[in-house]
């Protein structure tokens, strides 16, 4: 220590290296999770939605140029629905639906894939806030198809 309350240096070579255990306990670590994915997978589901899955998906598919877009957006809709309910998957669902889109990017319309994308992403989340059950065929919530 010097005088004024400094430190002078009597040895410039590098120091040695932290041994990895080390520099592993000091470093920082994310936070962990606090929950979990917010819905379990439905593993197999039931007719009812597979059923209903697929009537949009079909109805995807077999839209006029004319109505592809509305027809897209309330198949998606009307699925995240099924999905809010807990009856399907929501990846199984958006793979599904973007399968049926692709249909429309191929065929009939000079819609894109991010187009197709962009519509799903935004309906079926929308319809999962509304959910509809296979008992009373009602729905809950404030969106509308």
């Amino acid at each position: 220590m010097l005088p004024h309350g400094g430190y002078e240096l009597l040895d410039d070579t590098d120091p040695a290296e932290l041994p990895g255990w080390l520099v592993q306990a000091l470093s920082v670590r994310p936070s962990p999770a606090i929950s979990g994915r917010p819905e379990k997978p439905v593993a197999r589901p039931g007719a009812w939605a597979a059923a209903g899955l697929a009537r949009e998906c079909d109805a995807i598919r077999n839209a006029a140029p004319t109505t592809h877009n509305e027809v897209l957006s309330r198949a998606a809709f009307r699925v995240g629905q099924i999905v809010g309910a807990g009856l399907l998957d929501y990846h199984h669902a958006r793979a599904e639906l973007l399968a049926a889109g692709q249909a429309l990017v191929t065929a009939r319309c000079r819609c894109t894939p991010r187009e197709v994308a962009r519509v799903v992403d935004a309906r079926l989340p929308a319809g999962a806030r509304s959910p509809r059950h296979p008992s009373t065929g009602t729905t809950v919530g404030k969106d509308a198809a």
